[in-house]
């Protein structure tokens, strides 16, 4: 019985914290302010990339993210229809008004590349890979 209830509490948990993280970060989409929610081991299998699918499609803005793995990754097991885009010198150039970034891009790539194309930056920052 406490079994099933600890799996119980433990799923609905999971589903709670997507969603908490999903209307954080339309907050900051939504009053157009930069943000970097920071992330850590215990952020794992929470729905980050699928969160923010759904802020790319809602608000029809590019994903950003650090690698072509990563980006194969959504584009095969995710959605096919998202705009991802790697954080490389093709970026260059480009501008966004909005855009999203993934965790797994280092700040350096962040402050560099990512940043002076895009008016507001919203997403996540692994503090362990900086």
């Amino acid at each position: 019985m406490y079994l099933k209830l600890s799996k119980w509490l433990w799923s609905i948990m999971f589903v709670l914290r997507q969603k908490s993280l999903y209307y954080e970060l339309k907050h900051y989409i939504h009053n157009k302010e930069s943000y970097f929610k920071r992330i850590d081991e215990r952020d794992r299998g929470i729905g980050k990339t699928y969160t923010l699918i759904k802020l790319a499609k809602k608000y029809k803005c590019p994903i950003i993210v650090g690698n072509s793995r990563t980006k194969d990754y959504i584009l095969s097991r995710i959605s096919k229809k998202a705009d991802v885009l790697i954080a490389n010198e093709y970026l260059i150039g480009k501008k966004f008004d909005v855009a999203l970034c993934d965790e797994g891009i280092s700040i350096d790539v962040i402050n560099q590349i990512v940043r002076p194309m895009v008016n507001v930056l919203i997403g996540y920052w692994d503090y362990r890979r900086s």
